[in-house]
């Protein structure tokens, strides 16, 4: 049966933990029982040095007071001191009573014990019976006699016999010893062992497949590991070599491809007319197309670059977003070889490409600007001839216009005579197409004035309730004109905006007009405004038709209205020049509209 490496590493390392766990237990085990003797040995050994002792200086008082059995004469302080005695030697005998465990290590001298005990009672009986007046002195002399030479005897037993079971405790201190070592021998040869199978085994392949990974890592052709066994680590070396077998494929396919994509880009930048880029982050040219190599050679970037590129390059780095210029009001003056020129400048972050991609001349790894220079000067000359002339035609149109008009409303207040049914229609239908006529020229005026100075506003504060009572009162006629009722929400509190109050005032007169128009007859325009977190929010509701979202999204373009059956007329310039007007100001207009459910348009101011 196969075995698996996990299974490999557990059989090769248990032998080593069954080693570890039975020499530990015969250590346990031998350690306890060491310890348990040599107590025992050094308890038994002083109690009977000590026990014996007083047995003895006993004896040797009870020899002195018999005299060798000729001296003893009885008295009565005799016998009391007989008596005493015999009391110690009784006591003496029991005192010299060995442990079980001693017992067991001494067998030996049991009997020489038990011998020894008979004979230290039987000398505290005689001495009983000699204290009482009874008894041979001499037989007692005789036998304290012999167990003194007992007693000196019994201790150099005793001694021996501990002596010898303190050899053999040494002998087993000496085999543990030679336990230890041995276990440590053989755990080492073990270790080596599976050492070494575990390193040709598992190490091998490992550092094998290692080699083989670096070596690919340093562009060789294809990933080759030497080691061909069956095992786990055989199928994940073969699974290796085929996975950067592919891997190589795709980065060969990925390079023909990048290198197909890198030639197209530089066919396009080589051949388009705009100037292409790359700035570093020190905003320094690193990177010129043929184009911008005309330009900068020929033009003052090389000396300089304008104010306004330069806050435009630092904006893309601040934001590390792309900045686009898609006004002409945007657009920048250049002087080339000479001549005033007009470009769009677009400006993108991005990450720095390698040195080799695009004769890049930089070799940091920090962010760069890919810039375009798209020339616009016939398209800013275009801007301005329509600039100028929508301005004069306007103002031109704007006095006979108006001349007419106050005509026409002094036939209809029949100053000049009378006028019939008849021709009070005409005259009403021309003063309608004047009033439009002369509304579409001043909605042309103002954003000719709007697109003109676009970034010159009139800053002043003010409060934005006068600004909608002021635009409710100059749209009141208009209102009742259209059966059409102006609602006004005002804010909790007074809101002062700093702002352009007269451009606002357009602003706002635009949705209000456009808010009557399609609001239809008995209906009512809502006009809000209230302060959210650090804008102003100015919204103006109406219950007309609605718009659908393709329609919301381009509300805000160019001659784009939201009647597309022509009912309502227009120019389709009010919301524009409102958008003007608002990006001018930082803010954000827009619009929220659904089908037959009527539109609100608000716009947002910063507070400042």
């Amino acid at each position: 049966m196969k075995l698996s490496l996990r299974s490999r590493i557990y059989l090769g390392i248990l032998p080593l933990l069954l080693l570890f766990l039975g020499i530990m237990y015969f250590l346990v085990l031998d350690v306890k029982w060491l310890y348990r003797d040599t107590e025992e040995i050094s308890y038994t050994k002083l109690a009977l040095s000590r026990n014996l002792g007083d047995v003895q200086s006993t004896l040797y008082a009870l020899e002195v007071l018999l005299d060798e059995g000729e001296g003893y004469l009885g008295r009565d302080r005799d016998r009391v001191s007989m008596r005493r005695l015999s009391v110690r030697i009784d006591r003496g005998a029991e005192k010299l009573q060995l442990s079980d465990i001693m017992q067991l290590k001494l067998q030996e001298f049991l009997e020489d014990d038990r011998s020894f005990n008979g004979n230290l009672r039987s000398i505290a009986e005689l001495a009983t019976h000699l204290a009482e007046g009874q008894g041979d002195p001499k037989a007692l002399y005789a036998l304290i006699k012999e167990t003194n030479d007992a007693a000196r005897q019994l201790r150099n037993t005793i001694n021996e016999s501990l002596l010898e079971i303190q050899a053999q405790i040494e002998e087993r201190v000496e085999i543990l010893y030679a336990v230890v070592i041995g276990g440590m021998l053989i755990a080492i040869v073990l270790t080596l062992a599976i050492s070494t199978i575990l390193w040709r085994r598992i190490i091998c392949p490992i550092e094998a497949i290692s080699h083989g990974m670096e070596d690919f890592g340093s562009d060789s052709e294809r990933l080759d590991i030497e080691y061909n066994e069956n095992d786990e680590l055989g199928k994940l070396a073969r699974s290796l070599e085929g996975m950067t077998f592919r891997l190589k494929e795709y980065q060969e396919l990925t390079n023909e491809k990048l290198i197909r994509s890198t030639s197209a880009i530089r066919s396009i930048l080589d051949q388009s007319p705009d100037a292409f880029f790359i700035f570093s982050e020190e905003l320094e040219p690193t990177y010129f197309s043929p184009s911008a190599s005309h330009l900068y050679s020929q033009s003052t970037l090389k000396d300089q670059l304008p104010n306004e590129v330069r806050e435009l390059l630092l904006k893309t780095i601040e934001t590390n977003e792309p900045q686009l210029s898609k006004e002409m009001n945007d657009a920048i003056r250049i002087s080339v070889a000479g001549e005033d020129k007009w470009y769009l400048v677009h400006a993108f972050p991005f990450d720095a490409p390698d040195s080799g991609d695009f004769s890049y001349q930089s070799t940091n790894a920090k962010p760069s600007i890919a810039v375009i220079f798209q020339e616009a000067t016939l398209l800013k000359l275009s801007d301005s001839l329509r600039k100028n002339l929508l301005a004069t035609v306007s103002h031109e149109l704007k006095t006979p216009i108006t001349s007419a008009r106050i005509s026409l409303y002094l036939l209809l207040e029949q100053q000049l005579g009378e006028l019939n049914s008849d021709q009070i229609e005409l005259v009403e239908t021309a003063r309608d197409d004047v009033n439009r006529q002369l509304s579409t020229i001043e909605n042309l005026l103002d954003l000719s004035r709007v697109e003109e100075n676009t970034n010159e506003l009139d800053i002043s504060g003010f409060a934005v309730c006068d600004l909608v009572a002021e635009s409710i009162d100059a749209h009141h006629d208009v209102a009742t004109a259209h059966d059409v009722s102006l609602s006004y929400t005002a804010p909790e509190s007074s809101i002062i905006l700093q702002a352009d109050k007269e451009k606002l005032r357009i602003v706002l007169n635009n949705l209000v007009v456009n808010a009557i128009k399609y609001s239809g007859a008995g209906r009512t325009v809502e006009i809000r405004a209230f302060q959210q977190e650090d804008f102003c929010r100015v919204e103006v509701s109406d219950q007309g038709p609605g718009m659908d979202p393709e329609t919301v999204n381009t509300i805000f373009d160019a001659y784009t209205r939201g009647d597309a059956t022509g009912a309502v007329k227009g120019t389709g310039l009010g919301l524009k020049i409102s958008k003007d007007i608002i990006d001018a100001h930082l803010g954000e207009i827009g619009c929220i509209s659904k089908l037959d459910a009527g539109s609100t348009f608000f716009f947002e101011l910063p507070l400042l």
